[in-house]
């Protein structure tokens, strides 16, 4: 059998339906469609949307569209970034967005999860950090306090102590990568380090906090002492042990109270959202007051079961308690501030896509 001719077909293939012949009975259709270059068929229209014209910008203009839109403000924001920095995709959790309610289970998992997953900074680092505390300070306080003057043993401690304050800067600052990232490393302590106002406002905390503790320390407890006279008595000392404890029990309900509303300023200072000292502890006092009863419990239980730790294990758990809370703490600091925190099915609906990371 051959082929019916087909004086409009010079490509040696054989028409179709519609494109000048009938291949029932060979006769000619009494209209021409346009006949593609090189005599090949063209195929029919389909539902499918690919075949639609303009279906690839389309679909461009779809995905640009479906991408996570940032929000401005709020607490379903992120933050711009002041340097620039973003996390590699690769090296970051999916993350999501908080309503400034903190999770205290949720903080705590993350905290210790993190530091044995990380263990060669977090645990490691704080072995070092603390021999070098050790070494510098016993060192120094030794070596002056052999001159027996008792004013270069205060500038010592002083210089001791914003030495620490200094150093827990960049610990502080490299443990807020630790949010955005599956594992920090010792280069993300100077990274995007805001410094001088965390720094400050690392000062300003230690004077409160001193401040309270002379308060009653040398104006309360002062008073009892001078009453007892240069050669008190033991029955003298029994009556006052109950007034000095109700001194120390004060002093520590008072810092207690005010515990929440200056714990997250140096957080908000060292990562840059707060733009001044003043702001830093605004939005700290904003998000003390917003998780008051959560701060102050988690302080007392914490507190109570970290001393508990540790004096059973002979301060060996000191290496794994210290920065276990001190990353807790940045946790909630994040999920105070709005997030943005790592994806936990456990608590979050599907993670922001296209996040790149607050610096």
């Amino acid at each position: 059998m051959t082929t019916p001719p087909n004086d409009n077909n010079n490509s040696g293939y054989p028409n179709f339906p519609g494109e000048g012949s009938n291949p029932f009975d060979g006769s000619q259709s009494p209209q021409q469609p346009h006949q593609p270059a090189g005599g090949f068929p063209e195929y029919p229209a389909t539902p499918h949307p690919e075949d639609t014209q303009g279906f690839g910008q389309q679909n461009q203009q779809n995905q640009q569209y479906q991408q996570y839109q940032q929000p401005t403000s709020g607490y379903g924001a992120y933050p711009d970034s002041p340097s620039g920095y973003a996390v590699q995709a690769e090296s970051q959790p999916p993350m999501v967005n908080t309503d400034g309610r903190i999770h205290v289970m949720r903080a705590l998992k993350w905290g210790f999860s993190v530091t044995f997953s990380n263990a060669f900074v977090w645990i490691l680092g704080a072995i070092a950090s603390g021999i070098v505390i050790m070494v510098v300070a016993g060192g120094g306080g030794m070596l002056f306090g052999a001159t027996g003057s008792m004013f270069a043993t205060a500038v010592w401690d002083i210089i001791v102590s914003l030495a620490t304050s200094a150093l827990m800067v960049f610990v502080l600052r490299g443990m807020i990568w630790q949010v955005d990232k599956h594992k920090a490393s010792y280069s993300d302590l100077t990274k995007d380090v805001h410094f001088v106002p965390a720094f400050i406002v690392s000062i300003i905390i230690t004077a409160i906090s001193s401040g309270v503790g002379y308060a009653f320390g040398w104006g309360m407890g002062g008073s009892l002492m001078n009453d007892l006279g240069t050669e008190p008595t033991p029955e003298q000392l029994t009556s006052a042990m109950g007034p000095m404890i109700g001194v120390v029990a004060l002093a520590g309900i008072v810092s207690l109270l005010i515990g929440p509303f200056i714990m997250f300023p140096i957080h908000f200072a060292v990562e840059g959202r707060a733009k001044g000292i003043g702001q830093a502890f605004a939005m700290a006092f904003d998000a003390g007051k917003r998780n008051y009863g959560k701060l102050i419990l988690y302080s007392v239980v914490v507190a109570l079961a970290a001393t508990l730790v540790i004096v059973l294990t002979l301060g060996l758990a000191t290496v794994i308690i210290a920065p276990a809370m001190m990353l807790t703490t940045v946790h909630m600091y994040r999920q105070a501030a709005g997030g943005p925190i790592p994806q936990n099915p456990q608590y979050d609906a599907p993670a922001n896509p296209g996040y790149q990371g607050f610096a």
